[in-house]
């Protein structure tokens, strides 16, 4: 007797697990990118569904129908398995409206060996982006790094389980952008 797995069409009532093996020992935002978790996987259901409508809305008052969207935890624009990452996802986001909008993208990756794989990542789907290999805590205050051209799309999701650490460190910053 072969015992066999439940598929979703086998019984309406039972939904298969599914092991998923331990991610190697790396650093906690290497490994961040190593497999979508659920934060990665909310981040890309929005820039999906929100971004090209934002986009268009946020375009077509904004100076030369530009607009700036700035990844803080960009990561290497694909994870291990050949899915996109969020850099891909705003990449074909720009080519798609790219006849009607200007979506100029900044990404901001701390890992050097994950940002050098963001640069060849870009490359090869041929967008044109601005990058920055650093901390976006240590960026998001510098006035003159970002433009002030047309409206800004931010997405920044912080990998770590220190929400409240984050929250403090993003209002800070937010107070030095607006003075």
């Amino acid at each position: 007797m072969t015992l066999q797995a439940p598929t979703l069409f086998d019984d309406p009532g039972v939904v298969p697990l599914t092991v998923v093996p331990p991610l190697p020992q790396v650093s906690p935002s290497v490994a961040f990118f190593l497999r979508k978790s659920p934060a990665a996987m909310l981040k890309h259901l929005i820039l999906l569904e929100y971004l090209p409508t934002t986009v268009s809305i946020v375009g077509q008052t904004s100076t030369d129908h530009v607009v700036n969207f700035l990844d803080g935890y960009a990561g290497a624009g694909q994870y291990e398995d050949g899915e996109p990452g969020s850099p891909t996802l705003a990449a074909e986001t720009a080519d798609r409206l790219s006849e009607f909008r200007t979506l100029r993208c900044f990404y901001v990756e701390k890992d050097q060996k994950t940002f050098l794989r963001l640069q060849e990542q870009l490359s090869r789907v041929g967008h044109q982006a601005t990058m920055f290999q650093g901390d976006v805590e240590d960026l998001w205050g510098a006035k003159t790094r970002f433009p002030t051209l047309g409206g800004t799309v931010v997405l920044v999701n912080q990998p770590t389980e220190d929400v409240a650490a984050f929250q403090s460190k993003r209002t800070a910053a937010l107070r030095r952008v607006a003075t």
